[in-house]
């Protein structure tokens, strides 16, 4: 776990101290990814990131005088996790749709950061080999302080006899990987003479038959009879009573049956 740019700013006098905590997270699998695509023939002609996902950590001690409160958030690029903080380092994932990058290279505030043009200078300088690994396997590079990431926290503190809500705020940046594709990899290739609205059609016509029922067999056993007569019979005050009562079991089968069958049964 790294902290990546950590300032604090705190919404209470300075007197105050909240230790709220939040870092980026920067190991690979936890930081936002770019991807880079385009033909081959042309180069690189835009980001196919449809979804920016990335992990941050946050934790905090109780503050004193505090009476209740810990409910955090933390927003990045349209995407927000949030919870109740603990004194542990607990892990949130942040999802939102792709959004360009801040550059760091620069000393202007705000300026995006222009990943295809990264990727089409990083093919244009290769040369040779190197140019030939490049289009075969692409490349990956880290971009710090590519997300600005905002964290708030709400602690009620007791104020002689009143309480009061206080608001702290951290800040901090998280890193990205833009992934420039390999350019020269097998693709899915269109058929001729297909359009969009082929495909759309043979993708609705494989979804109607994924939904048609599917046909099941029938049940092995149509039918069960059971029928129960008299075997022996006594009198009784002049009445005949069954002291023995003989049971008639039927199967019917749904289809031709053919072979042995045991019943078994008390005697």
């Amino acid at each position: 776990m790294a902290i990546v740019g950590l300032v604090i700013t705190a919404g209470s006098s300075a007197a105050w101290a909240d230790p709220f905590e939040l870092v980026a997270e920067t190991g690979k699998k936890d930081r936002a990814v770019i991807r880079v695509d385009g033909p081959r023939e042309t180069g690189y002609t835009k980001v196919v990131s449809g979804t920016t996902k990335l992990h941050v950590s946050v934790r905090s001690d109780r503050p004193k005088r505090t009476v209740r409160g810990g409910l955090f958030s933390v927003r990045v690029g349209g995407g927000s996790a949030g919870g109740q903080l603990t004194e542990s380092w607990t892990k949130y994932e942040i999802s939102f749709p792709y959004k360009a990058p801040l550059d760091s290279t620069t000393d202007t505030a705000n300026d995006r950061f222009d990943p295809v043009a990264f990727c089409n200078a990083k093919l244009r300088r290769a040369k040779g080999d190197q140019r030939a690994r490049f289009l075969k396997k692409g490349s990956r590079t880290t971009l710090h302080d590519a997300y600005a990431l905002k964290g708030e926290v709400v602690w009620t503190v007791k104020k002689g006899q009143f309480s009061e809500n206080k608001t702290n705020v951290r800040r901090a940046t998280a890193p990205a990987a833009i992934r420039c594709m390999p350019l020269d990899r097998a693709r899915a290739r269109a058929r001729s003479g297909t359009t969009t609205q082929n495909t759309d059609d043979d993708k609705a016509r494989r979804q109607a038959r994924e939904r048609k029922p599917q046909r099941t067999a029938p049940p092995a056993v149509r039918e069960l009879t059971l029928r129960m007569e008299p075997s022996k019979n006594v009198r009784i005050a002049g009445q005949s009573c069954p002291t023995k009562l003989q049971l008639y079991g039927g199967v019917a089968a749904s289809r031709p049956f053919k072979g042995k069958a045991a019943f078994v049964g008390a005697g």
